[in-house]
């Protein structure tokens, strides 16, 4: 499975997505706890399971295990409610210094045109779950 890359919110990157954060979850401290919810509206058609234009997942770590359910939550620590197509080209953004402002600018305009809403920080997430978003660029097509 290394090898292997999934589109982007496809039941394998879902899939994949679960397993990234079980390995972050299983290299956390086990009195972790963490709760990350994220809901893509306007999804395309042929990705569409629900038939409502929406994927969600959230996350629960605790005990070292990362408790994970495609459906929307509304009392997580996090959560990032964003259009697809926006979304997208994060897919394949890996983050660290060079890019800090261009994704703060990017994000910003999505902010301010409605394309991407959060709630929480990501800058207190534990750091066994630094690297979380750069893992799943590695497995996005």
């Amino acid at each position: 499975m290394p090898d292997s890359k999934f589109e982007f919110a496809s039941p394998g990157w879902m899939a994949a997505l679960h397993a990234a954060l079980q390995d972050c979850a299983s290299r956390a401290d086990r009195a972790t706890k963490l709760s990350l919810c994220e809901v893509f509206t306007g999804v395309p058609a042929h990705l569409d399971r629900h038939g409502t234009g929406v994927l969600a997942w959230h996350c629960r770590v605790s005990d070292g295990v990362a408790h994970f359910e495609e459906v929307e939550a509304d009392d997580t620590d996090s959560k990032v409610v964003a259009d697809y197509a926006f979304l997208l080209p994060l897919t394949r953004w890996r983050l660290d210094e060079s890019t800090a402002k261009a994704l703060e600018a990017y994000l910003a305009e999505g902010v301010g045109d409605g394309r991407f809403m959060r709630r929480g920080d990501s800058a207190h997430f534990p750091p066994e779950f630094a690297g979380l978003h750069d893992a799943m660029v590695k497995l996005t097509a």
